[in-house]
């Protein structure tokens, strides 16, 4: 056993809370704390724990798994929260790369680029078994497994969204035109990463055991069933009228395909197409970033939580405060999802007495 304060009958707590709350059952929000309150355990790491920043294929999976380990083994986990490590450390659509596109990080974050000029009339998309960063991605998932088993869960990377991956080989306004001049290719090419996306998802959940151990993603909330955060955030660049044609079967498919779905509503400037994503019948929830832009942000907050409460799907939120407005603007405190986040040992108190306050206890 790794050295993380965890046992298998709290994750089975944690599947069935979780369970309830996807299926629409619960009657509160799934929330939790992490306190960052023991001291560590395990082997003293020889590199800190991996970030965008300072990932490597030069480093031993094995080097980051005890940092990884040593960290966690200083948590204390309350409520509906549990361990788990966020592996969008290889950054936002790293499925770009998986089609050939070029991974950096030399900058503090993760970006990725084409490596050469690209006609989309004669691009196609195929898999690239000779991805240097899916092969340490599969053999990181893989040891993670070995260490940890069910203990402490590693995420799903962040695969990307598929007009996003696409606009990753067509950046800056080129793909706005190619949705005018080329329409047909970018749906050809929306089609072929929309199903290399499902075979990459399937080997990765694969080297993480997830039908035995759960699966979780770079929201790292918990599904006993296939799950994933969906997304366009190309979608803010384009009408109604385009996310219809181009975007919205593709997340269509991506709900059916999954078991349980979120949709990443991604600031202002997607909520012109708000009501085509609570349509879709298999999706779940949705988590609402207000993000900036010329509305203010929080004169969207109330017209966007009451639609999505109005449309009878839950909610992903980050902070206490967030619940509290949510339940008492909806009266429907059991769509909310409050993401688990680490704090340090001073506000325990205040944590564990939210928790309390909504019938949240260990």
């Amino acid at each position: 056993m790794a050295h993380i304060d965890f046992s298998p009958d709290r994750f089975q707590r944690i599947r069935e809370v979780y369970a309830d709350w996807w299926a629409g059952k619960g009657t509160r929000p799934v929330s939790g704390a992490i306190i960052r309150n023991r001291p560590p355990k395990g082997r003293v790491p020889k590199v800190g724990l991996p970030r965008q920043g300072n990932i490597s294929l030069k480093v031993d999976p094995d080097d980051w798994l005890d940092a990884i380990e040593y960290e966690y083994s200083q948590y204390s986990f309350y409520g509906d929260a549990f361990p788990v490590y966020n592996l969008d450390i290889f950054g936002p659509g790293v499925l770009a790369e998986f089609l050939g596109a070029e991974l950096e990080n030399d900058t503090g974050l993760v970006w990725f680029h084409p490596k050469e000029d690209h006609d989309i009339r004669t691009l196609n998309f195929e898999p690239h078994e000779d991805s240097p960063w899916l092969s340490y991605i599969l053999e990181f998932c893989r040891r993670g497994w070995e260490r940890f088993g069910g203990q402490l869960l590693l995420s799903m990377p962040d695969l990307g969204g598929v007009l996003d991956v696409l606009s990753t080989f067509f950046p800056a306004e080129r793909l706005l035109f190619e949705l005018y001049d080329h329409p047909e290719d970018v749906k050809r090419l929306s089609g072929q990463i929309a199903r290399l996306w499902k075979g990459y998802y399937d080997r990765i959940a694969e080297a993480l055991h997830s039908r035995e151990a759960g699966f979780t993603d770079w929201s790292m909330i918990y599904s006993d069933r296939p799950s994933y955060i969906i997304q366009c955030d190309f979608c803010y660049m384009i009408g109604n009228d385009m996310f219809k044609e181009f975007v919205l079967p593709d997340l269509t498919a991506q709900c059916k395909y999954l078991d349980n779905t979120i949709y990443h509503l991604d600031g202002p400037g997607e909520l012109n197409h708000l009501q085509d994503i609570l349509a879709m019948p298999d999706l779940n929830a949705v988590q609402w970033v207000l993000g900036t832009g010329p509305e203010p942000c929080f004169d969207n907050q109330e017209r966007v939580f009451s639609a999505i409460a109005e449309a009878g799907k839950g909610v992903m939120i980050y902070g206490y405060e967030a619940v509290d407005y949510y339940a008492a603007l909806t009266g429907k405190p059991g769509l909310i999802l409050q993401t688990q986040h680490v704090l340090p040992a001073d506000r325990e108190n205040d944590a564990r007495g939210w928790l309390k306050k909504w019938g949240i206890e260990r």
